[in-house]
């Protein structure tokens, strides 16, 4: 019978030939170690003795907000050029009219983490709102 695990090759190196210079064997856990190590050297490194550890900030909303009603009224603002267009058809502002929808969907999304009643909130929620109205009215055939 053929002894597995004394085979060697490509899938499964040989332990001897793993740790020679002392790196990883390139496992996933031993990776993760090393990453973790990094890290905490690094964080140590740069704080002074009795700072508090750096707290990594989360994603910045007003940002994400700010971006998404940038968004929301260039689409509005391309949906009304395409309405007093008279060569535009309908046909043809309708991917126009889904990307609005998806993007205040999205606008909605990131208002459950901004005040919608103040500073960029509200702006994002009124274009949401203005974009949702406007995707209405198209389906429902007032441009017919």
């Amino acid at each position: 019978m053929v002894d597995v695990t004394k085979i060697g090759g490509y899938f499964m190196p040989d332990k001897q030939a793993q740790n020679k210079s002392g790196t990883s064997d390139g496992s996933f856990g031993n990776i993760l170690d090393q990453v973790r190590k990094n890290q905490t050297s690094q964080a140590t490194e740069t704080a002074p003795l009795g700072a508090p550890m750096p707290v990594q900030a989360g994603p910045d909303y007003q940002m994400m907000a700010a971006q998404q009603a940038d968004k929301l009224l260039g689409l509005l603002e391309q949906y009304t050029s395409a309405l007093e267009n008279p060569d535009a058809t309908l046909k043809s502002m309708d991917s126009m009219v889904n990307q609005m929808e998806l993007e205040a969907a999205t606008a909605k999304r990131v208002l459950s983490h901004v005040d919608a009643n103040e500073g960029v909130g509200k702006i994002v929620n009124q274009a949401a709102l203005y974009a949702s109205v406007e995707a209405f009215k198209f389906r429902r055939g007032d441009y017919v």
